[in-house]
């Protein structure tokens, strides 16, 4: 039986000698991109997600809501901010939060004299480009 280190290329029909080298390419091509010098992690980009992302606050109340964080080798969290067209908008009993801890959205007490388009953002402290926001109305009275 010949072992593969006793073949030399005269011994390959010519025929067969340009698939042997293209075999033996790829197999070297596929092998060098398993290691290729990296350290083969590769880095996701952070995403935030938030829970509820609508909802309906009638005035003087609350609601929880639920930032997440993917991603986020640093777990550093998201800040929580609140806007509307006009003021008061409410706001959130924590500023900042662990991903995955909720925070609470206190709704102003008097009541708009119609709905009123909330922003909640939820945005990542590692990544200040990366945030999801819920959009609630708050409710007229």
């Amino acid at each position: 039986m010949t072992e593969w280190s006793d073949v030399s290329p005269q011994d390959i029909p010519s025929r067969n000698r340009g698939a042997a080298l293209a075999a033996t390419l790829a197999i070297a091509m596929l092998l060098g991109g398993c290691g290729g010098g990296g350290s083969g992690a590769v880095t996701l980009p952070i995403s935030v997600s938030l829970f509820p992302a609508a909802a309906a606050v009638p005035a003087g109340t609350t609601l929880q809501l639920t930032a997440t964080v993917a991603n986020d080798s640093a777990n550093k969290g998201v800040t929580w901010s609140v806007s509307c067209p006009t003021a008061p908008c409410g706001s959130v009993s924590l500023t900042s939060t662990a991903s995955g801890r909720a925070t609470t959205y206190a709704a102003p007490s008097a009541a708009p004299a119609s709905d009123l388009k909330l922003t909640i953002t939820a945005t990542s402290v590692s990544d200040a480009t990366k945030s999801a926001a819920a959009r609630p109305n708050l409710k007229p009275g």
